[in-house]
């Protein structure tokens, strides 16, 4: 299923995830909104990683970012493809590392995990 929503996550050093609604993106940088009553302050997420929404979601519902791990199943130009492996945005659109054709292409697939809470998917893909 397809979505037009552009959407991020942002993680910080820690690996910790913030809340979509509680943080800005400026120039590349993430700020965490730390805005009090009337006093609006943002406070720079330091070695923030920004991953984008595909626009895409999973067979259970779950949104797609960069940096998930997607296992999947795909008829592509007639052959029939079982793949695995982390999303990037390539070029024009977002991919599957060890598939050769687009995201939206996929016919069923399931996020595994993602590569900063489960990096050990990464041995075993």
């Amino acid at each position: 299923m397809i979505t037009n929503v552009l959407k991020f996550r942002v993680w910080d050093k820690n690996h910790f995830e913030t809340d979509n609604d509680s943080f800005w993106i400026q120039n590349g940088k993430a700020f965490f909104d730390s805005s009090y009553g009337d006093d609006f302050s943002l406070s720079e997420i330091e070695n923030a990683v920004i991953q984008q929404f595909t626009g895409l979601l999973d067979k259970n519902g779950k949104e797609i970012y960069e940096g998930d791990i997607i296992k999947g199943f795909a008829n592509y130009k007639g052959v029939e493809y079982e793949f695995s492996g982390i999303i990037s945005f390539q070029g024009c659109g977002f991919w599957c590392e060890n598939a050769d054709f687009p995201l939206d292409q996929y016919q069923e697939f399931n996020i595994l995990g993602n590569i900063f809470e489960n990096p050990s998917l990464l041995s075993e893909k």
